[in-house]
């Protein structure tokens, strides 16, 4: 823990703290850049208090001081947002005059947090960008605009509906309920029932609670009881509060008051508790019930030896993290690089090699072939992340072969298995399901 967080949770009197370190002239640049970092990696600000504006505003604009501390200084003021407008000229003549590079870009990307000008609409053209990255950071200005960003809702309903990639509806649904506009709540509607990514049905979830309509209170009901996920069943039950509070006692609260703590007390919250995760450790397995049958698993065994492939041309995989699939003029081949990522090949009989998927974000695991359909399972199991997806492998008509996601899973897919009923049941970090053909999914209970 940071100082940052340290002398936040002491609130009003920590930050005072803060700002007394910040303004001193005397403190060290270990301290100033630690504060910065950890500020930066957080994306976080400490509660805005009466005199924090002002102060980091005079610290801002003393051109004698060192630029850690006035880039620290800049940094609070865009995590404050629109709540420090009173910092905007001074802002606006370190981002015209400085001639330090980096203290000009902070305070232009200050500037964009408090929304000064037609900042929205640059945002919304921004969220064109096909970098996942720097349109990530693009849904997270739109995040600290707040209700400011209303205008770029028509934009963030349709990227929810129909963008391919999961993680960009995520942010989609999460800019959304930041608005804490009306006009979010059709489209988080939708996606709170009807998406099978259950993390955007998550996000979905949380963005209803934070916008506070109760139209949505009969769906979140539903979800508390049915959903086949714990973490979701757990988001619908705290919407409902944060919705039932509100009507009673509203309280806004800015997106760069709350984000990112709030954030980081969700992380844990978005995992299985312990009783649904149904590894038995002394047995080494997993133990569920489906139906009147148990069922168990054990950690897969990924093939790894290609040398046991009548005819194989590439004997330099055979130290490799692979998993392979005979296919008709080749194997399919996927590498597990850990942390470092993955990829999927096909390797044809006469040497050639194609690649289907190449990520640094999830290894490849291995295949699954059900009855006219072949899936694969990736996901990242490192520091944290318990990240896991399914996908369909098909052979288009050119003989080019595509990878299709499927399902979003619970979490790292460690072990699966085809059941008698032509269904597979897959067991991840966050516990065991039953995935269908669809990609619909359901939490099978443990002893």
């Amino acid at each position: 823990m940071g100082v940052v967080q340290v002398l936040e949770d002491f609130g009003e009197a920590g930050v005072a703290v803060l700002v007394e370190v910040l303004e001193d002239r005397k403190t060290s640049t270990k301290t100033l850049r630690a504060m910065l970092d950890e500020l930066d990696s957080r994306r976080g600000a400490p509660p805005v208090t009466a005199p924090v504006v002002p102060r980091l505003a005079a610290v801002l604009a003393d051109a004698r001081r060192p630029p850690l501390a006035r880039r620290v200084a800049i940094l609070w003021l865009a995590h404050i947002g629109p709540a420090a407008s009173e910092a905007i000229p001074e802002l606006r003549k370190v981002r015209d005059a400085s001639g330090d590079e980096q203290l000009r870009d902070a305070a232009s990307d200050a500037l964009t947090a408090m929304g000064e000008g037609d900042v929205v609409a640059n945002l919304i053209r921004a969220l064109d960008n096909p970098d996942g990255v720097e349109r990530g950071g693009v849904f997270a200005n739109l995040g600290r605009l707040g209700p400011a960003a209303t205008p770029a809702i028509p934009r963030l309903s349709e990227l929810l509906r129909t963008a391919r990639d999961w993680e960009a509806r995520e942010r989609a649904a999460e800019a959304l309920g930041w608005t804490r506009s009306p006009d979010a709540v059709p489209v988080l509607l939708e996606a709170a029932l009807g998406e099978l990514s259950w993390r955007v049905q998550y996000e979905a979830v949380t963005a209803l609670g934070r916008v506070g309509s109760a139209e949505a209170l009969p769906m979140l009901a539903a979800l508390r009881r049915e959903h086949w996920f714990g973490p979701v069943r757990r988001a619908a039950e705290r919407a409902m509060e944060a919705i039932e509070l509100a009507s009673r006692a509203p309280r806004p609260m800015h997106h760069s008051q709350g984000f990112w703590k709030e954030r980081w007390a969700a992380w844990d919250e978005r995992r299985a508790s312990p009783e649904e995760r149904c590894w038995d450790e002394e047995a080494r397995q997993w133990r569920v019930r489906k139906g009147e049958r148990w069922l168990t698993l054990k950690p897969v065994d990924r093939p790894r030896r290609p040398d046991t492939f009548q005819n194989f041309p590439y004997p330099e995989l055979r130290s490799a993290q692979t998993s392979f699939h005979r296919v008709e003029g080749g194997w399919l081949m996927g590498v597990d690089k850990g942390e470092f990522g993955g990829a999927l090949w096909f390797l044809a009989e006469d040497g050639s090699k194609t690649p289907i998927l190449e990520t640094e974000e999830e290894s490849f695991l291995g295949f699954a072939e059900l009855p006219g359909r072949l899936l694969a399972f990736t996901g990242m199991a490192h520091m944290g992340l318990n990240e896991g997806f399914a996908h369909t492998l098909t052979r288009e008509g050119d003989g080019t072969w595509t990878l299709h996601h499927l399902a979003q899973l619970p979490g790292f897919p460690k072990a699966w298995r085809i059941d008698a009923d032509i269904t597979l049941v897959v067991a991840t970090g966050s516990g065991v399901v039953e995935l269908a053909y669809t990609g619909v999914q359901r939490m099978l209970p443990c002893p």
